[in-house]
């Protein structure tokens, strides 16, 4: 009985919110896994406080980064060359995201680009069509995610690789959590917070030290300590970087710039990497 009681607690206070984490980071098909290995209870009360389960984000992000994984272990495995590699990886990504992240940085790009004022800036950012700046900043990042990911393949073993991309998903996922409890909502209705609700301050911090650890835990076997230490630092400095423009821009945060604060933290990350090593 201590046994099963202790899966049970282990599925109810781990499993089950990872799991609705990851379903909200992705498209991956986790909902009938998430049915056979939880009760009706279990996914209305992750569910209902969505803003506690954001303290899973980081073990999420590991599951979220797995197909990517697999794709570049392929890819090493066929032979194929570092930048195929880095193409089909970042494809991945995008499918089993929906582009989450980049949607999430053409729209600010958009408007804090092309707005003159906060109400508009924030008007800009709904609308669907992507603008010039959005275009431009989806052109940028995703070439910029590509050339690093084939700096990378060409210098690190392929363990090496899968290890600085869980970590680099793993700590800018969870750092998203920070300025989306620590800044007040942009939007007053409507909005993600709206939806969702706000994480507590504690539940930020719990994140944010949860996510490092187990990219620290990956980085450290594969790179080097001080780059891994630097690395770290840097995608902490870009998210603090980026929450300050948010805030002046538009006042708080919104589910786009949490997105883009992914993104940004996430390239920063993988170029101090290559710049410590």
């Amino acid at each position: 009985m201590p046994a099963i009681n202790t899966i049970n607690n282990l599925k109810r206070d781990f499993l089950v919110p990872t799991i609705s984490a990851a379903m909200f980071l992705s498209r991956l098909p986790l909902n009938q896994f998430l049915e056979r290995i939880s009760t009706k209870d279990e996914r209305d009360e992750a569910s209902a406080s969505f803003e506690r389960t954001a303290k899973f984000f980081g073990s999420a992000a590991i599951i979220v980064a797995l197909p990517a994984a697999f794709t570049y272990f392929l890819a090493a495995t066929f032979g194929l060359t570092p930048i195929i590699s880095s193409i089909l990886v970042v494809i991945a990504f995008i499918l089993t995201t929906g582009a989450l992240h980049e949607d999430a940085l053409a729209d600010i790009a958009d408007g804090f680009g092309g707005g003159t004022g906060r109400e508009q800036k924030l008007k800009i950012m709904r609308d669907s069509q992507i603008g010039t700046f959005g275009g431009c900043a989806l052109i940028l990042a995703i070439g910029l995610q590509v050339a690093l990911y084939a700096e990378l393949a060409t210098a690190l073993s392929t363990s090496q690789f899968l290890a600085v991309l869980l970590a680099a998903n793993i700590a800018s996922t969870s750092i998203m959590v920070w300025p989306w409890a620590m800044e007040p909502a942009a939007r007053n209705e409507g909005g993600l917070s709206t939806k969702l609700g706000i994480p507590t301050q504690e539940t930020a911090k719990q994140t944010c030290i949860i996510g490092f650890l187990l990219a620290s835990l990956l980085l450290w076997p594969a790179i080097d300590v001080l780059a891994a230490i630097v690395s770290l630092a840097v995608c902490w400095a870009l998210m603090l970087g980026f929450t300050r423009i948010s805030h002046v821009q538009i006042g708080g945060h919104t589910g786009d710039s949490l997105g883009a604060t992914k993104k940004i933290s996430e390239l920063g990350l993988l170029l101090a990497i290559i710049i410590a090593t």
